[in-house]
């Protein structure tokens, strides 16, 4: 009998992705509406399968979210549908989750990474100003690596996060673990000086205070 109703459970999840890729919107609906579990762990659930495509129509994540789907859920891989939305990019799919749950701009998946480290990091400046917008904190720190975004901005030298960072107010460490220290052991020229510059002295305050007025640019 366990047998049976996992092999139901399978062959919905296979006909609601199914359906997602045809196209077929009330096939989606009607699989919703039916009951099937939408947070299965069966391969990856509907909802990061679905965030995975920035083509997905907003509607159907958005009857996801509506029908009771754990947007926190993890796959086995520690991810979750808003730490793949950052690092690809997805700022429509992003907005969509934040809309439906305003902290998911601060929660961290299970291995503790952080959405906007996870924007920093890769280079995702636009999805990066809409986590600082809704509330994410450039200063927060990751527990495993005790990095806060600006370090893997630094790290990954995507020098226009490093701005936006600045400009919303992230610190910057000075010494070896410090993010100009980390850029400049990466080979990250351009960013390490630009850090080397904000972390000390008159003219660095300058700099901050510069980069802060800019924010409403960026």
């Amino acid at each position: 009998m366990r047998k049976l109703a996992a092999s139901l459970r399978e062959g919905d999840l296979r006909r609601l992705r199914c359906a997602w890729r045809c196209g077929r919107r009330a096939e989606i609906r009607s699989l919703i509406r039916s009951g099937i579990d939408l947070n299965s762990m069966m391969g990856s659930f509907p909802l990061f399968y679905m965030a995975c495509y920035d083509r997905v129509p907003i509607s159907v994540i958005h009857e996801l979210l509506v029908a009771g789907v754990d947007a926190t859920q993890a796959t086995r891989d520690g991810d979750t549908p808003m730490l793949y939305a950052c690092r690809s990019g997805f700022l429509r799919i992003v907005r969509v989750l934040l809309d439906f749950q305003p902290s998911l701009a601060h929660f961290p998946g299970p291995n503790g990474e952080l959405p906007l480290c996870a924007a920093a990091a890769w280079g995702k400046v636009n999805v990066l100003l809409e986590l600082l917008r809704r509330g994410a904190d450039p200063n927060r720190t990751e527990p495993g690596s005790r990095w806060t975004a600006i370090h893997y901005a630094a790290s990954f030298g995507t020098i226009r996060c490093v701005r936006a960072l600045l400009a919303h107010g992230a610190k910057v460490p000075v010494g070896p673990r410090g993010p100009a220290a980390i850029a400049q052991r990466h080979g990250r020229a351009r960013t390490a000086r630009l850090l080397s510059q904000l972390e000390s002295g008159p003219h660095g305050q300058l700099r901050r205070c510069e980069l802060r007025q800019r924010a409403q640019q960026l």
